[in-house]
């Protein structure tokens, strides 16, 4: 019955359709209490829903708990058996199972109470066998023809590489192409331009190896627009494997105010009328599915800059990502926040990226 309906979408009036799909969900949820779904009839509920705009999370986060159960007991077989066990879902349907939840925001928009199902079946799922690499190869060649020529692109293609060994080989000859390209470093003249408090960083750093010279043979300089494969370094010292990354508002994400946050949507998108993400107004649309980052500077104090004490700021996540990936390349990243770097004195600078450098550098040069 959703099938159809989903096929009808377009010729059924809107409110009767979300109407009838209010019915549906009711029928749905008893269906999984009772466990009379196979995995892939889940699965087929959660591409119809997501393919609709339906957030309709008590449903939703049933059939998170219901799969997520089904991983878990599959894993304590597999440990207690010391044998490999038949998955409860074909990776292809886990995978959709990801891309659904993703299409309909989660993990952000899932309010409070429907949280816990989601994001563990989420996490679960992106450990089966390999299949991070099967969604990346799928990602990877339906996106390449739209976008293969970006930064972001290059940015995924090289994690994909080094972090999920993902190779040419494994994809269709065009997406192929695109990916050996976009592991290559980008000759091309650089597009970017060094931004003012990048220029301010700059001056500093000119004149901090003035002042602090070196004993290698060779002094060392900086590089303005560095290319590697993962994109250019705006600010590097190549002798030393030093990139420095100078981090501007737009380059973090900002902390929500404390009256909101995760759970504020409402529980259930079907009672009320058509809102902005739901099927009426943009059938198709794809949220992106938050990684977790790892890289995080200290926030600044209260009193100057708006925030708590003591607590973390979080890179957004392509600039995340491309610290990330300059690890893996040998690179010693040096981050200059904005918020630190702007409550120095002018006197106070070398000292401060001194600091920086020999913590990253264990000491001059690398030594």
């Amino acid at each position: 019955m959703a099938q159809a309906l989903a096929q009808l979408r377009h010729v059924i009036p809107a409110s009767q359709l979300r109407h009838r799909f209010r019915f549906l969900s009711r029928s749905l949820r008893r269906a999984v209490d009772c466990q009379l779904l196979q995995p892939h009839e889940q699965a087929t509920a959660l591409q119809i829903w997501a393919l609709l705009g339906l957030r309709d999370w008590p449903l939703l986060a049933k059939l998170a708990g219901r799969g997520l159960e089904a991983l878990a007991a599959n894993t304590v077989l597999r440990l207690t058996d010391g044998a490999d066990t038949i998955l409860p879902a074909h990776p292809e349907d886990l995978s959709e199972a990801i891309y659904a939840f993703a299409k309909l925001g989660a993990p952000d928009l899932v309010p409070g109470a429907c949280r816990p199902p989601v994001s563990g079946f989420l996490l679960r799922a992106m450990k089966v066998f390999d299949l991070q690499r099967r969604l990346l190869q799928k990602g990877l060649e339906a996106w390449f023809p739209l976008d293969a020529a970006s930064e972001t692109a290059r940015l995924v293609t090289n994690c994909a590489a080094l972090e999920f060994w993902l190779t040419s080989d494994e994809l269709s000859p065009e997406p192929a192409e695109f990916f050996s390209d976009c592991l290559k470093i980008n000759e091309a003249e650089p597009k970017a331009s060094l931004r003012t408090l990048e220029l301010n960083v700059l001056t500093a750093l000119e004149r901090f190896l003035k002042t602090n010279p070196s004993e290698e043979d060779v002094p060392p300089s900086i590089s303005i627009m560095h290319q590697t494969p993962v994109g250019d370094i705006k600010l590097a010292i190549p002798s030393w494997n030093v990139a420095i990354m100078v981090g501007l508002p737009p380059d973090f994400f900002q902390r929500p105010p404390a009256d909101s946050g995760w759970g504020s949507t409402g529980e259930n998108e079907l009672d009320h009328g058509a809102l902005p993400g739901d099927f009426v107004h943009s059938l198709g649309e794809t949220v992106e599915l938050e990684a977790p980052c790892d890289e995080r500077t200290p926030m600044p104090n209260s009193s100057q800059h708006g925030g708590p004490d003591n607590c973390l700021l979080d890179w957004q996540r392509l600039p995340a990502l491309r610290i990330r990936l300059l690890k893996q390349l040998g690179w010693r990243v040096v981050q200059i926040p904005y918020f630190e770097w702007r409550k120095l004195l002018r006197s106070e600078e070398l000292s401060f990226l001194r600091q920086l450098l020999r913590r990253s550098t264990n000491g001059w040069g690398g030594t």
